[in-house]
């Protein structure tokens, strides 16, 4: 069962070595910036990013939540990852192909944390998260451009007002500040009037040891996503 912990901001860190090195994938939790959404019940939406493409094997994955109060057991939290390979919509590729779904897990409303509230979902390769326990298991190394979306189920009633999801600013050539939100089978790309609306996360994984070929590809996959334009809606 997956451990709910008080969050620690670390920071972002990315690091490529001649071994194997497990590392901090994107992480935007320093980047807080005191906004979120309250959660609509069984509506799906989460954040488009940039990585150097089919390098990392992802090992941990944590969500934020923000719940003040108890949550009712039954609550439930699903997310999926998406190659944005979808048909476009105003000009952008939409998610389309599903490569990872970690299935429903309920009983995460353990209740805020004394005098915070702020708590984490992880999954990780220890636990079976992306194999086994998963809905649709992980099998690829991460593509350079997906979606990461959440879903909650059951947050009917007064547990809705209890659920927010708290918002961090972009990451330069990683985030954009928009979001992809999914009504009834089609998506909308949408921006957030008041602040960047990108979800609180933290993707960690290992690289292979590159060659002095690969190096050169990673770096120019580097350069390539920071001078990405960023999108306007």
């Amino acid at each position: 069962m997956k451990n709910l912990n008080k969050l620690v901001c670390t920071g972002a860190l990315l690091m490529l070595g001649f071994n194997a090195l497990a590392a901090t994938i994107y992480d935007d939790n320093a980047s807080y910036n005191g906004n979120s959404f309250s959660m609509t019940n069984g509506q799906s939406f989460g954040n488009e990013i940039s990585l150097t493409p089919n390098v990392w094997t992802l090992t941990n994955f944590t969500i934020e939540y923000y719940a003040p109060s108890s949550l009712a057991s039954t609550i439930g939290l699903d997310i999926r990852f998406y190659q944005n390979d979808g048909t476009p919509e105003n000009g952008f590729p939409t998610p389309g192909t599903l490569f990872y779904d970690s299935g429903w897990y309920f009983g995460i409303g353990g209740g805020g944390l004394p005098g915070s509230g702020f708590q984490v979902v992880t999954y990780n390769t220890s636990t079976l998260d992306f194999s086994s326990g998963a809905l649709v298991p992980l099998t690829i190394t991460l593509p350079g451009d997906f979606t990461f979306v959440v879903t909650y189920t059951n947050t009917a009633g007064s547990s809705l007002s209890s659920l927010q999801s708290p918002l961090a600013n972009d990451q330069a050539g990683i985030s954009y500040g928009d979001y992809w939100v999914e009504n009834s089978g089609v998506w909308t790309l949408r921006t957030n009037s008041i602040s960047a609306a990108n979800l609180v996360v933290d993707f960690g994984g290992t690289v292979p040891e590159p060659s002095v070929f690969g190096l050169g590809a990673i770096g120019g996959a580097l350069l390539f996503g920071i001078n990405k334009l960023r999108r306007k809606s």
